[in-house]
């Protein structure tokens, strides 16, 4: 559930805003505050990830209140409430980074909308910081990271150019994993032979082709027993391993113990490294 934190000085208007049916967003109300200090403060202690305040606050401007926020906070979603005479001062906050603003007097359903807003754009960051995670952590299991990190050094030439590729095949296998990926579908995509991919990819990574694909789609497949309630087989198939006898002995030969081990392990809390581990009753 994400936070909000509300700010006015006015109580009344503080109140009505903190009384709003929040819930029904699957937003929390983590606190209220009558003026600038009090923000930060609260910020720094709730961490909150929307802002709602009123664009005139005791003590310091809504530019100073914002940039101050954004200081502490970077990826915090602020809103402003503003008059219609703080049009244009609205507008020079947007550009400090402010994620919108509501010009008073405004509605419920405004103030939600525009909330609403912030919330979509908070999950789509999240989501894609998730899907980074996702492929740094693909990339350290198979040994690719080092190459792939380097890429940010590489000069122009042979070396830089096939660095360049394996950055291009990680992540093309990272978002195809699922499908029936071929060694002769990757050379259709990046238009260089099978062969010539073979060895680049060896001498890059240390792994062959089919070794990298398996590795990610395992990894895919222990992100799925960990966070969901799917079958193992349905989750073979949903990352592209049509044999759920294959896919058991992938996994284990990956993370020393079988899908069902591992789901009942991450239930309890067991880190990854203690997997191997567990005792077959786990």
């Amino acid at each position: 559930m994400l936070k909000i934190v509300i700010a006015d000085d006015e109580e009344f208007i503080r109140m009505g805003l903190a009384s709003m049916p929040w819930s029904e967003m699957e937003i929390e109300v983590s606190g209220s505050a009558r003026n600038g200090i009090e923000v930060l403060e609260l910020i720094k202690e709730k961490h909150a990830d929307i802002l709602l305040t009123d664009i005139r606050m005791p003590g310091m401007t809504g530019i100073e209140l914002s940039r101050r926020v954004l200081e502490i906070q970077p990826d915090i979603k602020i809103i402003l409430l503003t008059g219609y005479g703080e049009f244009e001062y609205a507008q020079e906050a947007i550009k400090l980074g402010i994620f919108d603003y509501i010009l008073k007097p405004s509605t419920p359903n405004g103030i939600f909308e525009c909330v609403g807003r912030a919330k979509e754009r908070i999950l789509q960051e999240q989501k894609q910081e998730e899907h980074l995670r996702l492929i740094q952590n693909e990339l350290q299991n198979f040994s690719t990271l080092q190459q792939a990190n380097s890429l940010l050094g590489s000069k122009p030439g042979t070396d830089g150019e096939e660095e360049g590729l394996i950055e291009m095949i990680i992540r093309y296998l990272g978002e195809h994993y699922a499908e029936n990926v071929t060694l002769a579908a990757l050379a259709d995509f990046t238009h260089f032979n099978t062969d010539y991919l073979s060895r680049v990819i060896k001498q890059k990574t240390g792994q062959k082709f089919l070794g990298i694909l398996t590795g990610i789609r395992v990894s895919h497949a222990a992100r799925l027993l960990s966070d969901t309630q799917l079958k193992n087989y349905e989750i073979a198939n949903r990352v592209g391993i049509n044999d759920e006898r294959y896919f058991g002995q992938v996994f284990k030969k990956t993370y020393g113990v079988t899908p069902s081990q591992y789901r009942k392990a991450r239930r309890k809390g067991i880190d990854i490294e203690q997997l191997t581990q567990i005792e077959d009753e786990v």
